[in-house]
């Protein structure tokens, strides 16, 4: 068996997230990985794996850099997540821009050292050397997107990117495109290839593009057939790219709009000729920043035929009166069914039906809104496959909303604190950054108890809370990798917390009873994924690949028994409890350093000379794991 068998086992299991597959320009390829921060194909904030089920460990942390953006200091340009080089080369790695001062000498000498330019960090997933979580891991690429001017430009955005090794950066004042197809898992480490020179392309090549924090999203159209779009909001409204930049012939205009949000993309049939014109939609709502002119208009979100623009419907977002601002802040997002949500200023949370008449299924004001307010929504909503919803307010109150527009719970995170991004869900969680410095992480459930008034508890599965230095705001929209891994960004760090490795029954330990689990995913991963990580929601890879070779198979035993035997904080700290990231009073604070501590190395060779007694099993438990650990070793034949 050997090699042959392990590597057909890890391809049952986790071949859509090893690389291969054509590369063909502009479609989207499935053995890509999903590029995460609400760039899937709904635009929902849900990723298709599971994100760290329990207990995360520190992966590695990187300074972030980022000044504010667009004069909102909690406005943090997103994370994406891809793989780059050719099929039989590829690396992941993290994108990240940013936005930092610059020197400007031409031609306004008086802005030196004051200007914002775009900055692009790219991160290789597993760091090249042993990373020490005392110091930050290095970035493979940094450089800055050459200004048209010394005006200054500024990215409060996700980037895009695409199946041929291109990344959209959509900045406030321009839409660039770079190649990334240089890097490779060959040479990223020993010979890193410098960065790219000039982009691929940018638009508008001669003007400003007018901007503020939407990102690009890629979507069909049947108009032009085989090409999929890129879809941007700017310009006062909504335009359609091809791949290579060229600008298609229709263009929605749009009065009273700043690009402030994300266009959501409906749902789209090209494999489905019968399936009706009317559903193949694209979204946008407004958010005036407080022109005067606009503010006696009935704000509106916006649908356009995403083949060729030629039906602009409109529905109200607002029927309260509004202070300084109209629309919403936040970006629409799809429900699988295609039901359209959008978070409105207004206080109240609407579903807008998939077809051209777009009119309203329901509305529902969370608990604890303050109607009137100008400030209410500025996050995206995260939508579950049952059509429930995560939606968060900039009063830090979070409601789960179930599809029917019933809340199901409210809680309120801390007090007065604003809000934005969104959260990251999975399948069975959600992910949720906060501005007191923590990471929680809830069920896509409550607590209910008819005998209580609402607000209803939520189930919190676990909260991380960062060491310092890294205790800093986290108020950015999370991304959520293949493995598990979650990526929070904030104005000054970039935190990256990864599944424990070895907790493969997932009861939140790694020790000796994880023996028949990880023999049980080696040699039956369907049936693991089925019995264990389906229920449970395990991400496979995140608790499996110990050697970070981006697979789990056989190679994978020797570092998982040493994790297990000898490795620090089985158990995450000692005092943990699902409250961890809480907010608590100063002197506290250093009894919730997270789960796993400060975060674990990514080299075994930090690992104690003795196993840890910290939740060791009795001795003759010890012995059954060692005899499966050497019945797999027999299966794959191993020495």
């Amino acid at each position: 068996m050997g090699f042959c068998r392990a590597v057909s086992v890890a391809l049952v299991l986790f071949g859509l997230w090893g690389g291969g597959g054509s590369r063909a320009l502009a479609q989207l390829d499935p053995a890509d990985p999903w590029p995460k921060h609400g760039q899937n194909a709904l635009n929902n904030f849900r990723a298709p794996q599971f994100g760290a089920h329990s207990k995360p460990v520190m992966r590695w942390w990187a300074n972030g850099g980022t000044a504010a953006a667009v004069g909102y200091p909690n406005i943090v340009p997103g994370t994406a997540i891809g793989y780059f080089g050719p099929s039989e080369d590829r690396v992941r790695c993290a994108v990240i821009p940013g936005n930092v001062a610059t020197d400007c000498v031409e031609p306004s000498p008086s802005l030196q050292g004051t200007t914002l330019a775009v900055v692009i960090r790219v991160f290789r997933f597993h760091p090249c050397e042993p990373y020490d979580v005392e110091d930050p891991a290095p970035p493979v690429w940094e450089f800055l997107v050459p200004p048209p001017d010394c005006a200054g430009e500024q990215i409060g955005s996700a980037p895009l990117i695409l199946a041929n090794d291109t990344v959209i950066f959509q900045t406030t004042r321009r839409l660039v495109c770079y190649d990334f197809s240089a890097l490779t898992a060959s040479s990223i480490c020993d010979s890193p290839p410098q960065p790219p020179a000039t982009a691929a392309w940018v638009y508008p090549d001669t003007s400003d593009f007018v901007s503020i924090c939407a990102s690009p999203v890629l979507a069909s159209s049947r108009e032009v057939s085989g090409v999929d779009l890129i879809f941007a909001h700017g310009n006062d409204g909504l335009l359609a790219l091809t791949p290579s930049g060229t600008l298609v012939d229709f263009e929605a205009m749009l009065s009273c709009d700043s690009g402030f949000t994300t266009p959501a993309i409906g749902p789209i049939h090209d494999d489905d000729p019968e399936a009706p014109d009317d559903r193949n939609l694209a979204y946008v709502s407004l958010f005036d920043l407080g022109n005067p002119s606009c503010q006696a208009g009935d704000p509106k979100m916006f649908g356009f035929v995403a083949d060729d623009f030629a039906t602009n419907v409109a529905v109200s977002i607002n029927d309260g009166p509004q202070l300084f601002r109209i629309g919403s802040g936040a970006s629409p997002t799809l429900r699988d069914d295609g039901v359209c949500v959008i978070p409105s200023d207004d206080g109240w949370v609407y579903a807008i039906e998939n077809t051209t008449t777009m009119a309203r299924i329901w509305r529902i004001r969370p608990p604890g809104i303050i109607a009137g307010d100008s400030y209410s929504f500025s996050a995206s909503a995260a939508v579950f496959p049952d059509g429930n919803l995560i939606c968060w307010d900039e009063y830090s109150t979070v409601s789960l909303i179930n599809s029917e527009g019933v809340v199901w719970g409210s809680r309120v995170l801390s007090a007065s604190t604003w809000i934005g991004g969104s959260s990251a869900a999975d399948r069975l969680r959600w992910y949720n950054p906060h501005a007191w410095r923590a990471v929680r992480c809830y069920a896509n459930d409550v607590e209910f108890d008819e005998e209580l008034l609402p607000p209803y508890p939520f189930k919190r599965v676990w909260g991380y809370l960062p060491p310092e230095p890294l205790r800093v705001p986290l108020v950015g929209a999370p991304a959520i990798d293949g493995d598990g891994t979650l990526i929070f960004q904030s104005g000054s760090h970039i935190l990256a917390l990864r599944p424990l490795l070895a907790d493969f029954n997932g009861d939140g330990c790694r020790n000796n009873f994880d023996g028949d689990s990880l023999a049980q995913l080696l040699t039956s991963p369907a049936q693991w994924q089925t019995e264990i990580g389906d229920v449970l929601g395990i991400n496979g890879l995140g608790v499996c690949d110990c050697n970070n070779d981006g697979v789990c198979n056989n190679f994978d035993i020797d570092c998982a028994v040493d994790l297990i035997l000898y490795g620090p904080t089985q158990c995450g700290e000692p005092a943990f409890t699902p409250d961890d990231g809480e907010p608590k009073d100063e002197e506290e604070s250093s009894q919730f350093s997270g789960s796993g501590g400060f975060g674990e190395a990514e080299s075994m060779e930090q690992a104690a000379a003795e196993p840890s007694t910290s939740s060791s099993p009795a001795e003759a438990y010890l012995e059954e794991f060692l005899a499966i650990i050497a019945g797999l070793r027999t299966y794959f034949e191993m020495e």
